[in-house]
């Protein structure tokens, strides 16, 4: 495919999330993949049209990488009259595990100085069970971003099976439009960010990040460990939340606070937890990068009840999002901590353990036309996901869907294994707990008891494809 043309004026600056991503070597962090299973008739003309009318909506599937003289990175998008995609296909017939092989399909990564930032692989398994799975880099679109395509991709597939042109809802500003209001702040507003931020850091410090003070100071630089989760602790977690008039999320998050209390040696407990980020409602509806990492500080973390402290931890988040909006960037935040000699510490993604996601959403079974449907493949949380990726000190996974998961990427050159395995266990162990009976025990005697009962025998399992 050749290159495309573009002139200077139409290269735009990478936005504060983007930029976070490059920071934190993204380029092994890979592609997202989206993954539904069709199974009946595959009409693949249709589809590749279904596609290109995803692909012209939306700019960040039109983007491209230029590294100008300076160094600095910008972005341009191309005209969507005739979008690029890439395609591949493969013949899973004689494959001994099929899943597997999609799995491993779905561990990619792209290079958007060359390559578009969308692949499409379909990976048949026989006549009639087709697995469409859809790559979409990182830096073109956050997890929100590709459930989206996937609910557009199939809405307007559906349509064009009953000889229907796509109706897609009306997107109310495009990617550039949200680029370019990045920039309009408020005289001032600027600096009470900063200031706000020192502030943060300077407590974010003292907590010590969540992570032992003692940290290894050699190591491959990179290790993986997964925990699952019963679906019937999930739910009763999800029970509890909702009895106290919280969001879901909020419990994972008092898991992992209350793991790095119960093995740390401070009362506060600082940590950052991933957004969704899209705070206006026009936003919404676009795929592109739009969460960011939010900062969490939490004091006096054993004081008073479990609900104490998940109301506490549901008006932090609230406030650490309201905070966080441009020009705050993570990059901003990791500035501040160096110049305090403190490091990011531990991360949490947890954005499919909330209805946020809804089944809508997520793509669930579709009926495509009489023959044939469409079934989402939970793929965003699959183990091996995050192959090569390069965590600068711990980053925890909560996956919701069919198989709830925790999975931890780490920087064992900053953090001992025995810590990492420990912190999972912890976090798996308290998770499990969390019901709405245990809503009134006390923070210190919840934790004494479960994470000692709760802990398992076993060592966590390693990731497939490791």
């Amino acid at each position: 495919m050749g290159a495309r043309l573009v002139t200077a004026a139409r290269l735009l600056d990478l936005s504060s999330e983007q930029r976070d991503y490059l920071g934190l070597g993204r380029r092994g962090y890979g592609a997202i993949p989206t993954c539904s299973l069709v199974e009946g008739d595959l009409d693949r003309d249709l589809l590749e049209a279904a596609v290109r009318t995803v692909v012209a909506r939306h700019e960040p599937l039109r983007m491209r990488l230029h590294a100008l003289d300076d160094g600095t990175l910008r972005q341009s998008f191309a005209p969507p009259d005739d979008p690029a995609v890439a395609w591949a296909e493969s013949d899973l017939s004689e494959a001994a595990d099929p899943l597997a092989a999609v799995l491993g399909t779905g561990v990619g990564a792209l290079d958007l100085r060359h390559e578009e930032p969308l692949r499409l692989h379909l990976l048949r398994q026989g006549e009639r069970r087709t697995y469409v799975l859809a790559l979409l880099d990182h830096l073109a679109t956050d997890g929100w971003g590709s459930y989206l395509f996937n609910w557009e991709l199939w809405r307007g597939y559906r349509a064009l099976r009953h000889g229907r042109p796509p109706a897609l809802p009306e997107l109310p500003l495009s990617y550039t439009d949200h680029l370019l209001g990045r920039h309009k702040v408020p005289p001032g507003r600027e600096r009470l960010i900063r200031d706000h931020w020192q502030a943060v850091a300077d407590r974010y410090a003292d907590a010590g990040g969540g992570l032992p003070a003692a940290a290894p100071t050699q190591g491959r630089g990179r290790g993986d460990l997964v925990r699952d989760v019963l679906p019937e602790s999930a739910a009763r977690a999800t029970a509890l939340a909702e009895g106290l008039g919280l969001s879901a999320n909020t419990v994972p998050l008092a898991c992992l606070l209350l793991a790095a209390w119960s093995l740390g040696e401070r009362d506060s407990v600082a940590l950052s937890f991933i957004y969704a980020g899209r705070d206006r409602p026009a936003t919404r509806s676009l795929v592109g990068v739009f969460h960011r990492h939010v900062p969490l500080v939490v004091d006096d973390v054993p004081a008073g009840s479990l609900a104490d402290l998940l109301r506490k931890v549901a008006d932090g988040v609230l406030e650490g999002v309201r905070r966080s909006r441009p020009p705050y960037s993570a990059r901003l935040f990791s500035e501040l901590l160096a110049e305090r000699g403190a490091t990011p510490g531990i991360k949490l993604l947890y954005n499919q353990v909330d209805a946020t996601f809804g089944r809508a959403r997520r793509g669930s079974a579709r009926q495509l036309d009489d023959r044939s449907t469409a079934r989402f493949v939970d793929s965003h949380f699959w183990p091996g996901r995050w192959h090569g990726y390069h965590e600068p000190t711990l980053r925890l996974v909560v996956g919701g869907g069919e198989a709830p998961t925790i999975q931890a990427i780490y920087n064992d050159g900053r953090l001992a294994e025995t810590d990492a395995v420990a912190l999972v266990d912890r976090m798996a162990a308290l998770l499990r707990a969390m019901a709405p009976e245990a809503a009134e025990r006390s923070v210190r005697e919840f934790v004494e008891t479960e994470t000692v009962r709760g802990l398992p025998s076993e060592a966590p399992r390693t990731p497939v494809g490791e």
